[in-house]
Parts: structure tokens; C-alpha cells; sequence
């Protein structure tokens, strides 16, 4: 339209129709006109963003346990898993299929691959966020579909690849916006060595995140996001790229806990490009495109990290010299 309309004022003014400066006139009240449409426009994606998770929650809604429902026990963590497979519904190619596992209460199993190979969408689904296209998760014997959304989302802990810290004060966002239990919060505050920094912000724990409150860095917000899945020690652990944002002692501290919770029976299924974090495994999955996943029942994973094997990046990409140190 601005072009448009330039065109149209310059081909007046070259007529003598109207005056040089109708040209410029014209230039600056379209751009003071239109400008409202070019910030609709601009935001566009947001807005298809925000109606997609509208869609979710509506989902979720109509999804949620209608009246009571047997409790089942604690979870203790035994991961079972037969003839799964998974592709996106606007694709025909599986990223992965006839996947099958076992994993006992107190082990690890590292997931490796190329990008887009499946190992955040396996995450996911492990977490209940996405439904397999076909097989069976079971967890304790007990398919995904068994449990109230209730137990299960206070029995696991998950890091996403791209995860948000809602507003609000970090203990909350730490709690995940349950009864605060400060000792609880605090205590996996320094399961992952996130305690000291948080002392350093303006009001602590009580510090406000989100708009209006403190910026943190993605490696602050990382922290306090590994905090949150550690909160309450819970039974079943996912995490896709935990270290993605950590400095070298921010990964210690994370693979000192990551023992700790295994050393008290937690499940943990961990993908990730960085060797320290993968040695904690005691089982490693590797998924490939095109390919069958591998599944090495208690291998020595250090062993098993070689180039041709696990470096499965692309050459040149992030993490690819990580993964052939192992």
C-alpha cells in the first residue's frame, strides 16, 4: 500500500498535478496509518502461539479426571516400554519405531541421536505430553493412561528443552505453584548448587520473576528449572538437555545430583551432548534416522561413546566434539 501510494504521488507531481512535496506528505500519514496493521502483522506468530495453547488447555480441560479415582501406590519408577513408534500428524515419516526397554527403579539411560532424530519427542512422551502413534509406556506396571494427572505430575521431573519460569517469587516457581515447603525448596536448591545464587538476588527466594519482576540469565533460569524437577526428590526423572545453559560447575553440581537421586532410587532418563552428564547412565539409547534405536542394556557407556557411534551430529555441529571425547 505504501508503494502504492508513493507511486501514485509521484506520478502526479511528475504531471504537475499536485506539488513535490505531496510525495513526502504522503509517506509520512501512511506510515502513521498503517503502522497499527504492521505491528498486527509482526505479531501474528505470537498470536497463533497463544491460540494453539488455548487449544491445549481446552484439551487438558476436557481431558481432566471426571469424579473420584483409585489411587494407585507410590510410583516407584519400573519404566517398561514395547513397539513404540512416533511421527509428527503433519508428516508421514516415523522418526522412530519398534523402540522396547526395561529400566529398574535407581538406574539411568542416556538418549543419543542426531538432531530431529526423536529424543525430545521420546521425552515428551515419556512425560505424558505426547501420545505415541503406536506401542505402550508402562510405569510400574501401569500404563500412563492409569494414572491421575494429580500423582503424576507430583511423582516426576522433567526439564524440557525449551522450558519458562512463570511469574511469580522463585520459591513458587521452585514449588511449582503448590504449598510452599521451604525446607523442601531450599534443599533442592542445593541439590543442584543453585542455593548461593539465589541468596544473591534482591529478595532471595521472595524474588519476583516474570513482568515487572528480576531478568535472570538462561543459565540462572536453568538452575532454578532443575530445582523445580528436583523438587520433592521425585521417583521417575526426565530431562532433555539439562545443561544446555550451565557453566562447568553448574554441570558438576548437576551430575553430583543426579547420583545423589539415583543413589536414593530414582528412574532417570537423560538426553543430552555433554559426556559428563552421559556417564552417569547405566543403559544408552541411541536413536538414528532411518535407522532402528539401540538399546544397550547396562553397557559401559564410555565405551560405547565412541565417534562413529555416538557423535551422530551432523559434522561441525554444537556438542559433536563433546560426544567423540567420550
Amino acid at each position: 500500500m505504501q508503494l502504492g501510494a508513493l507511486a501514485v504521488a509521484a506520478w502526479l507531481a511528475i504531471g504537475q498535478e499536485v506539488p513535490p512535496g505531496a510525495i513526502i506528505a504522503v509517506s509520512l500519514l501512511l506510515t502513521r496509518t498503517l503502522s497499527p496493521i504492521e505491528r498486527v502483522a509482526g505479531s501474528w506468530p505470537q498470536l497463533a502461539e497463544g491460540r494453539a495453547a488455548l487449544r491445549r488447555l481446552s484439551r487438558l480441560e476436557q481431558s481432566a479426571d471426571a469424579g473420584s479415582r483409585t489411587t494407585l501406590p507410590a510410583v516407584r519408577g519400573r519404566l517398561s516400554i514395547s513397539g513404540l513408534a512416533f511421527r509428527h500428524q503433519s508428516r508421514d515419516r516415523f522418526l522412530f519405531k519398534g523402540l522396547g526397554l526395561t529400566m529398574e527403579p535407581g538406574e539411568a539411560l542416556a538418549v543419543v541421536g542426531a538432531t530431529a532424530a526423536g529424543k525430545s519427542s521420546f521425552c515428551r512422551m515419556l512425560a505424558g505430553l505426547e501420545t505415541p502413534s503406536t506401542g505402550e509406556i508402562r510405569v510400574d506396571g501401569a500404563s500412563l493412561a492409569a494414572w491421575s494427572r494429580e500423582q503424576w505430575g507430583a511423582s516426576i521431573g522433567f526439564v524440557p528443552q525449551e522450558f519458562v519460569l512463570l511469574g511469580g517469587t522463585v520459591a513458587e516457581n521452585i514449588a511449582r505453584y503448590g504449598r510452599v515447603d521451604s525446607e523442601a525448596v531450599i534443599g533442592a536448591a542445593q541439590l543442584v548448587g543453585a542455593h548461593e545464587q539465589i541468596l544473591q538476588l534482591p529478595d532471595a527466594y521472595e524474588t519476583r520473576l516474570g513482568s515487572g519482576g528480576v531478568r535472570l540469565s538462561r543459565g540462572e533460569q536453568q538452575l532454578i528449572g532443575l530445582a523445580r524437577a528436583f523438587y520433592g526428590r521425585p521417583s521417575f526423572i526426565i530431562l532433555d538437555e539439562p545443561a544446555y545453559h550451565l557453566d562447568d560447575a553448574g554441570e558438576r553440581a548437576l551430575v553430583h545430583a543426579l547420583h545423589r537421586l539415583k543413589g536414593d532410587g530414582a528412574t532417570i532418563v537423560l538426553a543430552s551432548r555433554v559426556a559428563g552428564l552421559l556417564h552417569v547412565a547405566d543403559h544408552l539409547l541411541m536413536l538414528r534416522r532411518g535407522q532402528p534405536p539401540a538399546f544397550k542394556a547396562h553397557a559401559g557407556v564410555a565405551n560405547l561413546l565412541r565417534p562413529r557411534v555416538a557423535a551422530s551430529e551432523p559434522e561441525g555441529a554444537a556438542g559433536a566434539p563433546a560426544a567423540a571425547e567420550a
